[in-house]
């Protein structure tokens, strides 16, 4: 009983902190997200792909592979879902990883009084992944 105890308590955090066990996919992403944000994940996969074509039209070069985007429903998870558990600050609420193909945004459930257009930070961070994989 006691190793039950002790692997719970070493693992479940890393298992609670992430972004979410939910999966959403169309043709250019690959979007995981956490109960509670349906909608975002939703509205993400709908205007996702007309963004990216939009960016991939003003850069002039495509890619291939799919993005993936994490939509963090905490800090916490914001923080635990960056590739190899890198630093963000604290009002950081999207990171690209172009190397990775993979975009992090915080949930704006995870902001308090929060007013942010996840649709505007989606494409401000896809920026970044088509210009570093162009």
């Amino acid at each position: 009983m006691p190793a039950i105890i002790f692997f719970l308590l070493i693992f479940l955090p890393a298992t609670t902190a992430s972004a979410g066990d939910l999966r959403m996919e169309n043709d250019h992403f690959i979007i995981r997200y956490a109960s509670g944000d349906e909608r975002i994940a939703s509205e993400l996969s709908r205007e996702s792909l007309g963004i990216r074509e939009r960016i991939i039209a003003d850069i002039g070069v495509d890619f291939s592979g799919k993005t993936e985007i994490r939509i963090a429903p905490t800090l916490e998870a914001f923080r635990a879902a960056q590739p190899g558990r890198t630093w963000v600050p604290l009002w950081a609420v999207g990171v690209a990883y172009p190397g990775e193909n993979v975009i992090v945004l915080r949930s704006p459930r995870a902001v308090k009084g929060s007013r942010i257009d996840v649709i505007d930070v989606f494409a401000h961070e896809f920026s970044h992944i088509a210009l570093g994989r162009a």
